[in-house]
């Protein structure tokens, strides 16, 4: 069972938001979970819903002309997935979603987020703060397109860890296989494999399965 009010109560993007407005919210939401892999959203669906992710983590992706899945970002506790989309007429997904490991996501239908977020002052200005930063990963992103491969990484580790939460600024709590790292910043697993290795010899990092750690951040910062 999911205890929706005391997840939003938990959810630092609820901060400030009144008593009475989190209990509205608690009653026109649903709770949902997801297997690892699960389908949120595809990419050219209707929105119908809005999404903030209470815990576990999203892949957002793209299929390429070749068939091929494009990694645009991991998402993961306190992200709202679906709205840079939600004022568009008409509006559909223009990328999709998967479970990235078991989640929970709190679920809106569009006319509700729509009177409860965008029409709250303070939810609507983080909500449209997480939109800011997306866009400008995605501008960064393209000015580091022609960079060498481990400049690449060492920015997109450090740049996923200081999205998270303060008292998490260490290792990365989202679970990051070798295979979704090269989607993600357009490489070869294999190099990925090679960088990583060699960083933790090196005593940069430390690997736990599919989570890395992030022991000189000083290091990483030198090289992107």
């Amino acid at each position: 069972m999911c205890d929706k009010l005391k997840q939003i109560r938990s959810l630092p993007l609820f901060e400030g938001v009144t008593e009475d407005q989190l209990v509205a919210i608690e009653k026109v939401s649903q709770c949902r979970h997801l297997k690892n892999n699960e389908i949120l959203f595809n990419e050219n669906d209707p929105v119908q819903s809005i999404y903030v992710v209470i815990y576990g983590s999203f892949k957002i992706l793209k299929q390429s002309e070749q068939d091929n899945q494009v990694i645009f970002n991991f998402l993961g506790r306190n992200e709202v997935l679906g709205s840079s989309v939600a004022r568009l007429p008409m509006p559909r997904y223009t990328v999709s979603a998967v479970a990235n490991e078991e989640s929970c996501i709190l679920k809106l239908s569009l006319p509700n987020f729509t009177l409860h977020f965008l029409k709250n002052p303070i939810l609507e200005t983080r909500v449209h703060a997480q939109i800011s930063e997306r866009f400008v990963e995605f501008q960064e992103d393209r000015c580091l397109s022609n960079s060498l491969v481990s400049q690449k990484l060492a920015h997109f580790l450090l740049r996923t860890l200081d999205r998270q939460h303060e008292s998490c600024r260490q290792q990365i709590l989202i679970p990051l296989t070798r295979i979704d790292i090269a989607k993600r910043i357009g490489s070869k697993t294999e190099t990925i494999v090679r960088k990583l290795s060699q960083w933790t010899k090196n005593g940069w990092l430390k690997t736990h399965s599919k989570h890395i750690e992030i022991l000189n951040r000083e290091a990483l910062e030198k090289v992107k």
